[in-house]
């Protein structure tokens, strides 16, 4: 099975359990491109896409991790592509940031651990809309 098969049978497997398991999510970890294991993982990128992968200056989540965020990406992007580049304004960032605290309050789940690490990957968005407006979220 090809990475790509492979990556997008996850997908499918991790968004249908995330569906149903709402309260079960567990830890987002973010990763840098020294500690990547596996190239199965979505990249943040500072600004546009110019065709470079694999930036020091980038961030990383793996794509199990990555599902977790899924839904709430689907609602703000629905023209979200899980395989090519995106870009992300920083009005869809606010939008799907007040997505995600919405529904933790909505189900009381303001302990629960995607948000800590939630924020550190909303520092490091700020601070790249600081030099750039927007960033890229790059599929596996």
């Amino acid at each position: 099975m090809t990475n790509s098969l492979y990556c997008h049978s996850l997908s499918i497997l991790f968004y249908s359990f995330y569906e149903e398991n709402y309260k079960e999510v567990t830890h987002i970890k973010v990763l840098h491109l020294k500690d990547l294991e596996d190239k199965c993982v979505y990249e943040f990128a500072e600004g546009r896409f110019n065709k470079e992968h694999w930036k020091e200056s980038s961030i990383y989540v793996t794509f199990e991790d990555f599902s977790k965020l899924s839904p709430f990406i689907e609602e703000i992007m629905p023209e979200f592509n899980y395989y090519g580049p995106n870009t992300v304004s920083i009005s869809q960032w606010n939008k799907l940031k007040e997505k995600i605290l919405i529904k933790f309050r909505q189900e009381k789940l303001d302990n629960i651990n995607l948000l800590d690490p939630f924020n550190e990957i909303d520092i490091w968005v700020e601070d790249c809309f600081k030099k750039h407006g927007h960033f890229s979220i790059l599929g596996p």
